[in-house]
């Protein structure tokens, strides 16, 4: 580009006439400035100071450094949500979009048949498929520093980050932290070969991504259209045959190219051995690349040969991507083949890499590129283990859990516990992935060894099942001892594994306590951690579906209660379970046996969540999240500060982040030999001092202290942004002021107690405890000293409206219609911190409610006043009820049975379960 710049503006001085767009006088110009460059590099002599030079040349186009600083920079602070566009799961590319072959040597691959056409024409009409990753969608990205400077928002945590340059730490400094290896090293990347490796991966994962949301849609669309009647006209009834018969058949989604070019070109070996030899470029050792390109194919084609039915003869001649497989479309062919290279590098590589830096800066994760390459390969198993390939499967679950495939059997147990690499896979990915691994490690392997005997006969058939259930149940037993204590995964998993050994709790944990329910104590009031049951009321519910329409992991719709407009007409709507469950609590027909909870009056939202993690963002984030130990240092001079300094550096690793980096490292144990044990850099054990003294002070305020601190904690926020001018251009403060008196009683009804668990929770993995939490959230103010009457009813609710406000304003319309604030739905990701709650979901919906969110009909008051627990001259109680709603079809998951135990014994929590009329109530 600027060589044709130069060459343009040497033509216009030379040329009278002003057009200087032709090609050839242009090509002929560059050709004599290259003539003359070489001359004068020929005859020059050599001086004292070098070779001078005669200009310097890019590296690379300056768009796509631009470019690749950018990912860098916004992956680095904020993670890969940013780095998604328009509702997609696939990350930005740096680079162009997919190459494809010149018109003219490829005119017989573009011909697309006229069904393939009408294929495309019938997937259109019921999805979009995304389009292949390419910079087209840069201009879409939302830069957070941008966005701060031009005052769009505001950020929380400027002054946690240092801005510090490499010349700051001395040679003899980056000496001592190289031979100490305690983490200390103040770079994000050790060295510039793992910075390139992590792009390989980050280009890799998007291609990824892509080929999974364009395989599930394809098949999606498959599905929903061959389910669908024939549609026959008299004008094309044999088209419309043609068409239904192509949809039917699922080999007819073999020819839909994903379009991904052949610089993605996953399907044949010279684009398998592209992707290897762009690791072993960096990795180093590129002799070895021929002998991994050599298993890469010899899997490849054990795959196909496992489904090969043909004879041998004939196979020979028949490329390998033509031979029988299980695979559906090119799309899951492509993601096998990166799955199967990824792992062969990910193993080839594991023992020359530094494993300590990770280690010590688990929140690193994310900017490791051997994290990215094991969530790359955790992305493929679902695909694998869908076609049968459950050997497969499994090995790669091994890859990515202890380092190492295991071959057989009856080493299985020793290899898991005498893995060196245990510490440092244990912070790949995190816990609840792992958890999700694990439990796929076992199923897929039962799978594998059902697969091993489906020829067997009838007579050893009973006896091999028999062997399978005692391995399944030996390497079962030996995962749940590895991971009990050291808290690797999610409690919610380890009672999973309980369960599949069917043993009760206390015996599958004997005499192992685990770090996790010991710390949140969950269980703990269970004798002999005895199978828990959480409260449930049931109700009677028939839902507008058939029975024969209604199944398991579909929405139910109800009838609701009748309601009255102010122009005296009643209309009636279609209510979701939630919302009917609201209103059987606000009715006061639930619940039927506690009398103290009778009475009816509640009001709330179907939120999932969100007030509690508002509630932890509002008061943690002062005395937790921008804890800065960074000053420290300056004080005091010892090893462990100097750690902790060190690590501040690269918690924050830009003044724009939502949140510091550890917040996403749950607390966990790791082996520091085979007797003993180290816990992880944590958030929760970096800053257990201040955590442990938070809460404790938070558990002893009453009520009352409990709504001045949300108050004082809201407009503490609110003078910052107004001394750097921010105030009225942060629409989560806004936000925050609107719902000030709302907030403070809800903290008020949990409790300090009940608050404090519940940060608790979320200080220790907060991946895991973000979700999961309860559907609804129902709350009613009393006054204190009334009793109940005869009939378990108060007759002393308030009405929110008056003492509240805001929310509960029953003077609010829209649309012309009266807000019904019962049963208002909130924004479920909103409050999360640094990313989004679904990990496949790319972005928040808090950008796509934006614009309504702004649209305020009145102006937020900049000075609320505090919520004062008294009404007409009466003290105020506020009670709260957390509801977790179930239809008859759907049942609880680990993580919510969990959620319910530990807020049980803290505050009122239970379960809703509608079943049709014709189930007896039990």
């Amino acid at each position: 580009v600027l060589m044709e710049s130069f060459a343009r503006k040497l033509l216009s001085l030379v040329v009278k006439t002003s057009n200087t767009s032709n090609r050839k006088s242009i090509h002929d110009v560059i050709k004599m400035i290259k003539q003359v460059w070489k001359l004068v590099l020929s005859k020059q002599e050599e001086t004292k100071f070098g070779s001078l030079p005669i200009c310097f040349r890019l590296r690379e186009e300056p768009l796509l450094t631009l470019r690749r600083a950018s990912r860098l920079y916004i992956c680095a602070g904020n993670g890969p949500g940013n780095m998604r566009y328009d509702g997609t799961n696939t990350w930005l590319t740096v680079l162009e979009g997919p190459i494809v072959a010149d018109d003219d040597n490829n005119d017989d691959e573009k011909n697309i048949s006229t069904t393939d056409e009408h294929l495309y024409a019938l997937i259109d009409t019921v999805c979009t498929l995304p389009d292949p990753p390419s910079t087209n969608q840069w201009h879409k990205i939302t830069f957070p520093g941008l966005n701060h400077r031009l005052g769009l928002n505001s950020c929380h945590f400027i002054h946690n980050y240092r801005r510090v340059a490499a010349q700051t730490f001395s040679t003899s400094f980056l000496a001592e932290c190289e031979n100490n290896r305690v983490g200390l090293h103040p770079y994000v990347f050790n060295e510039l070969q793992a910075f390139h490796l992590w792009e390989i991966c980050v280009e890799l994962r998007s291609r990824l991504d892509y080929l999974l949301e364009w395989n599930n849609l394809v098949l999606y669309a498959s599905r929903k259209l061959g389910n669908k009647k024939k549609q026959k006209s008299d004008n094309c009834d044999t088209q419309s045959d043609s068409i239904s018969e192509t949809i039917n058949n699922p080999n007819s989604l073999h020819d839909i190219d994903p379009e991904l070019g052949y610089e993605f070109d996953m399907l044949s070996p010279s684009g398998r051995r592209k992707v290897i030899q762009s690791f072993f470029k960096f990795i180093g050792h590129e002799e070895y690349a021929d002998e991994i390109q050599k298993r890469v194919e010899g899997k490849i084609l054990s795959l196909h040969s496992e489904n090969n039915t043909c004879d041998k003869n004939e196979s020979s001649d028949i490329p390998t991507e033509q031979l029988n497989d299980s695979f559906i479309t090119d799309a899951e062919r492509s993601i096998c083949a990166l799955g199967i290279i990824c792992q062969h590098v990910f193993l080839f590589s594991l023992n020359k890499i530094d494993m300590q830096s990770l280690i010590s800066r688990p929140w690193l994760r994310h900017v490791c590129w051997h994290s990215a390459i094991a969530y790359i390969i955790w992305d493929c198993v679902e695909i694998i283990e869908k076609r049968g390939y459950h050997h497969l499967s499994v090995q790669m679950l091994e890859t990515i859990l202890f380092g190492a495939i295991i071959e057989s059997n009856d080493t299985q147990t020793e290899s898991i516990k005498k893995n060196l690499q245990t510490a440092y896979m244990q912070v790949l990915l995190s816990r609840r992935v792992r958890g999700k691994a694990y439990t796929r490690f076992i199923i897929d392997k039962k799978h594998a060894m059902r697969k091993n005997t489906s020829n067997v006969n009838k007579k050893l058939k009973s006896k091999k099942q028999k062997e399978i259930k005692r391995s399944l149940d030996k390497v079962t037993e030996q995962v749940l001892k590895d991971v009990s204590h050291s808290s690797t995964i999610p409690f919610s998993f380890i009672r999973n594994f309980s369960r599949r050994l069917k043993k009760p709790l206390s015996l599958s944990l004997d005499n192992i306590w685990n770090t996790e329910m010991l710390e949140l104590g969950i269980r703990l009031r269970c004798k002999n951690m005895k199978d828990w049951s959480p409260i449930i009321d049931v109700s009677i519910a028939n839902s507008l579906l058939s029975d024969s329409s209604s199944g398991a992991g579909k929405r139910c719709s109800y009838i609701g209660n009748e309601a009255t407009e102010n122009s005296g007409s009643i209309y009636r709507r279609a209510l979701n379970v939630e919302e009917l469950a609201i209103e059987e609590y606000a009715s006061g027909k639930l619940p039927e046996n506690e009398r103290y909870l009778k009475g009816g009056g509640w009001k709330g939202w179907h939120a999932e969540g969100v007030h509690v993690r508002a509630l932890f963002r509002i008061l943690a984030k002062e005395p937790l999240l921008a804890y800065d130990s960074y000053h420290r240092c300056e004080e005091h001079n010892h090893s462990s500060t100097k750690q902790s300094c060190m690590e501040q550096l690269t918690v924050f690793l830009n003044a724009y982040q939502h949140s510091p980096l550890d917040l996403h490292v749950a607390h966990c144990l790791l082996p520091q030999n085979l007797l003993a044990s180290t816990s992880s850099r944590s958030f929760y054990e970096r800053r257990r001092r201040q955590i442990e003294k938070f809460l404790s002070e938070l558990s002893t305020l009453s009520p009352q202290e409990i709504c001045d601190l949300v108050h004082d904690s809201i407009m503490n926020q609110k003078q910052k942004l107004i001394n750097v001018g921010k105030y009225e251009l942060d629409e989560q403060l806004c936000r925050d002021l609107k719902e000030i008196r709302t907030l403070s009683m809800i903290a008020a009804g949990f409790g300090g107690v009940c608050l404090a668990s519940m940060i608790r929770c979320l200080c220790y993995d907060y991946r895991q405890y973000s979700a999961g939490l309860p559907d609804l959230l129902l709350v009613r103010a009393l006054f204190h000293n009334k009793n109940i009457n005869e009939h378990g009813l108060h007759d002393n609710i308030i009405e929110l409206s008056e003492w509240i406000g805001e929310a509960f304003d029953s003077n609010k319309f829209l649309n012309g219609r009266p807000v019904n604030n019962i049963t208002m739905l909130l924004d479920r990701d909103e409050e999360y911190l640094g990313g989004c709650l679904n990990d496949k979901q790319a972005t928040s919906t808090a950008a796509a409610v934006k614009g309504k969110s702004q649209r305020k009909g009145d102006d937020v008051n900049p000075n609320p006043e505090k919520l004062v627990l008294m009404h007409k001259g009466l003290e105020v109680k506020i009670e709260t009820l957390f509801v977790e709603v179930k239809s008859a079809n759907d049942s609880l998951d680990e993580r919510q049975e969990d959620w319910l135990n530990i807020l049980e014994n803290r505050c009122n929590a239970r379960v809703c379960k509608f079943l049709p009329s014709k189930t007896k109530k039990s």
